[in-house]
């Protein structure tokens, strides 16, 4: 169950990181393709919600399985200064 939380963790991270951010690259790019249109922000917003929302799922997927597979084998929380010392 750990590993399908921590996956699920980094989509929804990542969707609501790159969503907020979409909505304000939408705005500004719209601003800048149509800049006499009074509709081109609010569009250029729902646009970059959406592709935001979705490029942040598909990279907090992908995320979430690296860090899964890495907590398996053991990589995500050895210390190599640690392991190095004489007891």
């Amino acid at each position: 169950m750990q590993p399908l939380k921590t996956i699920i963790k980094a989509i929804l991270r990542g969707a609501l990181l790159f969503g907020v951010i979409g909505i304000f690259v939408g705005a500004v790019v719209a601003m800048i393709i149509w800049p006499d249109s009074n509709l081109g922000p609010p569009v250029g917003m729902v646009y970059g919600l959406f592709w935001g929302v979705v490029a942040g799922a598909v990279l907090g997927f992908m995320f979430g399985v690296v860090r899964v597979s890495a907590m398996q084998h053991g990589v995500a929380h050895e210390n190599s200064e640690d392991s190095t010392k004489a007891p």
